[in-house]
């Protein structure tokens, strides 16, 4: 930090050469009465007029804020008419044991909040630079997306808070925000620590979910070898690139969030594994249907695939299976009543009966039955049979129904030399006949 502003310093090499003396490779670390000095001495430089500078609403002015595992920091700086910039003021402050739960999207949005409600007095009612190091907030707070469907409900109020802001988000790299960095990092940890209670979305699903508690879900989840590795990226950041099994959190990396050591999707709690079979028993211990259960998940947890396994428990339950309806049934369909004989037939195969087939063909006008034993079923000689039923009675010159498997090919080359219509019922669904001769 004293080197990102050394330029505003008089004589900044001479205050700290007793410091730069530790870092020689031969010196021994020895931190005598100049050190201290000259550390305390380079302190009080930051804070001086040498290196701070009155607010002055003509210049530009930008906010740099940064997040630690335990604090939060934020430099008020105006940018000057050669673009270098000069501090205004500086703020910090230790995390709560609350805060410190955090993820570290949501510890990072709260440095900005911390940082504008720092300095609210010089920046409301004007525009200004807010600079962050964490990538994921340019997109959440930024006005090019919307906030995401699962944002935790803090972050949702964030936005809605930053919303009477005019500013504009703009991503730095770690190593260029050292002064807000460190002041998020050189902070007095007390002992005595501000407990600040949330009421968090997780109290609900405890008092609807009675047999489950948070410390149950935490622990289990502590355990989870996926969900522990998860749990530390939240925390920690994500890399660019995770493994097949991570992939599915990886793509919701700016919804996930920690409530009192449990993950969160958006309001949603992730279930470990070891408690996703007593989730869904639970779920379906007064036999909705699927659709239902959904429904009631959908309200309060979620896992990968979790409408799968609810299907499965679904179809495999016995008492549902025993007491559902059956399946509705279809309107029956009735074939076009015929204008006179011999022009609507219907073909099908009876038996075997004595070892013996028949070929029965019915009238559909005139209810005429016309049974011919058969030596073999095969295509040729069904077209043998028809030929001698059609050299009796006549050619139909209308449709003929048949209700077997055959060669289709070579029937249907027949049909096409007689002009005859012929339609082929699927063998697999004889309520397709509907209320034809057949039909028994």
């Amino acid at each position: 930090m004293t080197n990102y502003y050394a330029k505003f310093v008089k004589d900044y090499a001479t205050i700290v050469a007793p410091l730069y003396e530790l870092l020689k490779r031969d010196n021994k670390w020895l931190w005598s009465r100049r050190c201290c000095e000259a550390f305390l001495q380079i302190k009080r430089k930051l804070i001086s007029s040498d290196v701070l500078m009155h607010y002055n609403p003509e210049l530009p002015i930008k906010i740099t804020c940064d997040a630690s595992p335990y604090g939060l920091g934020a430099v008020l700086s105006h940018i000057l008419p050669n673009n270098k910039v000069k501090p205004i003021a500086f703020n910090s402050r230790t995390l709560t044991k609350a805060e410190k739960g955090y993820a570290q999207l949501d510890r990072e949005a709260l440095a900005i909040i911390f940082a504008i409600k720092s300095f609210h007095q010089y920046i409301y009612g004007r525009h200004f630079l807010l600079e962050t190091d964490h990538k994921p907030l340019k997109f959440i707070f930024g006005p090019k997306k919307g906030l995401p469907v699962f944002a935790t409900n803090r972050i949702q109020r964030w936005a809605v808070f930053l919303l009477a802001y005019d500013f504009d988000l703009v991503h730095i790299r770690g190593k260029d925000n050292m002064s807000a960095d460190c002041l998020s990092r050189l902070l007095k940890l007390s002992e005595e620590e501000i407990v600040v209670d949330e009421f968090s979305y997780l109290n609900y699903i405890e008092s609807d979910i009675k047999s489950r508690d948070c410390n149950l879900i935490r622990s289990e989840t502590a355990t989870d070898p996926i969900l522990s590795c998860i749990l530390n990226y939240v925390k920690l950041g994500w890399p660019h690139e995770v493994e097949e099994d991570l992939a599915t959190f990886k793509r919701r990396e700016h919804e996930l969030s920690i409530d009192r050591g449990c993950l969160m999707w958006g309001y949603r709690v992730i279930v470990p594994r070891s408690l996703r079979g007593m989730m869904l028993r639970e779920l379906h211990s007064s036999h909705m249907g699927m659709v239902r259960m959904k429904a009631l998940a959908r309200s309060y947890m979620w896992w990968p695939n979790l409408d799968t396994d609810i299907e499965t428990v679904a179809k495999t339950c016995q008492l549902c299976m025993e007491n559902s309806d059956n399946p509705p049934r279809s309107a029956p369909h009735s074939w076009k009543w015929p204008k006179g004989p011999n022009q609507q037939l219907h073909i099908d195969f009876f038996g075997p009966l004595e070892g013996k087939m028949y070929l029965i063909i019915i009238d559909a006008f005139s209810k005429w039955l016309d049974v011919k034993e058969m030596n073999n079923i095969t295509s040729k000689a069904t077209i043998s049979a028809l030929e001698e039923y059609f050299v009796i009675w006549g050619y139909c010159n209308g449709t003929a129904v048949l209700k077997f498997g055959a060669d289709l090919n070579f029937l249907c080359a027949f049909s096409h030399q007689r002009a005859l219509v012929m339609k082929f019922l699927n063998l697999n669904y004889p309520a397709r006949e509907g209320s034809g001769p057949f039909n028994r």
